[in-house]
C-alpha cells in the first residue's frame, strides 16, 4: 500500500470501536520491516497511549 492510503486506513481503522485483541492482530500483521509501515506503526501506537 500507498503511504497515504496507510494512514487513511489508519484513521478510519481508529474511528471503529474495536476490541485490543483485534487492534493487536492488525499490528502484527503490518509488515515491520517495512520503514514506512513501522514509521505509520509508531504514529498510531502514540496517538492511543496519550
Amino acid at each position: 500500500m500507498k503511504k497515504g492510503k496507510w494512514i487513511e486506513f489508519g484513521h478510519k481503522f481508529l474511528k471503529q470501536q474495536v476490541d485490543i485483541s483485534q487492534k493487536v492482530r492488525y499490528f502484527r500483521s503490518l509488515n515491520k520491516n517495512d520503514e514506512n509501515n513501522f514509521r505509520f506503526y509508531l504514529n498510531i501506537q502514540s496517538l492511543w497511549f496519550k
